[in-house]
């Protein structure tokens, strides 16, 4: 038996049990909607034939669902850096803002750190993505003494990145003596 042979009999079983699922609960899969995916060593041959018999189409890019990745890779940083964008954005939304320290804290609490809250909830962030978070939230709560964050990490190495980024900076402004 050969590769094709045996794959399509394993996606006539799935239509069968796709069947039986739609008698016992009167739901029905919409194939237009379906779609599938294939690891790297399958034939374009197959794919095609697997895809035509199963009714759906080929993809790469399963999207998001509900705001999160459907299908996570190898390069988790990659996938979760939208919550970095999105916090960054956040926060220089508010750097023209003469904000109390209060404020700033208020501003940091409930929204910033509510932004990975829902993804933390299903799925275990990179603790170097963790930790690049925090470096952007003590950036904007010390910002009119804060790090240069491109330049430290330019200069330094990842572990004396984060001892000078945790050193707090004064926040009046003083000329040399």
């Amino acid at each position: 038996m050969n590769e094709i042979t045996a794959n399509l009999e394993q996606s006539t079983c799935i239509i069968d049990c796709l069947n039986k699922y739609e008698a016992a609960s009167g739901q029905k899969v919409n194939f237009d909607k379906s779609s599938i995916s294939f690891s790297a060593n399958v034939s374009n041959e197959l794919k095609n034939t697997l895809c035509e018999v199963l009714g759906v189409n080929y993809t790469t890019n399963h999207g998001k669902y509900l705001g999160l990745p459907s299908l996570i890779g190898r390069n988790k940083r990659e996938v979760f850096d939208f919550i970095k964008e999105k916090a960054w954005g956040r926060m220089n939304g508010w750097r023209n803002k003469f904000l109390s320290r209060a404020g700033k804290e208020i501003l940091l609490k409930a929204v910033v750190q509510a932004i990975p809250s829902y993804v933390m909830s299903v799925f275990a962030l990179p603790i170097n993505l963790c930790d690049e978070l925090e470096r952007m939230m003590n950036s904007f709560w010390w910002e009119y003494g804060a790090w240069d964050l491109d330049i430290v990490q330019d200069l330094f190495s990842e572990r004396d990145q984060q001892l000078i980024l945790s050193l707090p900076l004064s926040h009046h402004e003083r000329d040399d003596k």
